[in-house]
């Protein structure tokens, strides 16, 4: 498994509340810099990958190169994101997500402490798998997390095309998580 908080310090490490082990992101994309979420939305509820952003306001297309994957394999690829007011600007940006050259979400907000997640299952042609963050308006793209996992299920994607979630739903737990 691969799980990135998108800003922790190069070089390091920690072990989520779940039990997954997230590292740096530094090493898989070139561009960006890090922000915390504003302290009005600073809390001990609020998930460490959750708590600084990757922000990309230099570039239209900033892309993170995920692997090594192996060609033929296929994975879910997992991008966490909450605007936390990060920027100061009270204004939550949209822009889109792509995988590789094929667009994987419009990322559009409600409010700064509402937590997005996209899924998409991948058929990797390569030995890495990219993923882009386009600007699209005036807005700046960031990023909260990218997890990369190997997918052996039930469902699988065509020759070259992907799966997308478009809702989770858990019908059987006794409990709201």
């Amino acid at each position: 498994f691969t799980s990135l908080d998108c800003c922790a310090q190069d070089g390091t490490s920690y072990k989520s509340d779940l039990g997954l082990y997230y590292t740096s992101d530094s090493p898989y994309t070139s561009s960006g810099v890090t922000k915390q979420i504003s302290s009005d939305y600073l809390s001990s509820s609020i998930a460490q990958i959750y708590r600084r952003v990757r922000s990309f306001p230099l570039y239209t297309r900033n892309c993170y190169s995920l692997g090594p994957v192996t060609s033929g394999s296929r994975y879910m690829v997992r991008a966490s994101f909450m605007y936390g007011n990060y920027d100061g600007l009270r204004l939550v940006p949209n822009f889109d997500l792509y995988m590789g050259l094929d667009l994987w979400n419009t990322i559009q907000l409600d409010n700064a402490t509402q937590v997005l997640r996209t899924e998409i299952i991948k058929t990797a042609t390569s030995t890495s798998l990219s993923v882009c963050l386009l600007k699209t308006g005036n807005s700046t793209p960031f990023i909260s997390a990218l997890e990369l996992r190997p997918y052996d299920a039930v469902y699988s994607p065509a020759n070259g095309s992907s799966l997308v979630t478009f809702k989770r739903i858990d019908f059987g737990s006794t409990t709201e998580s």
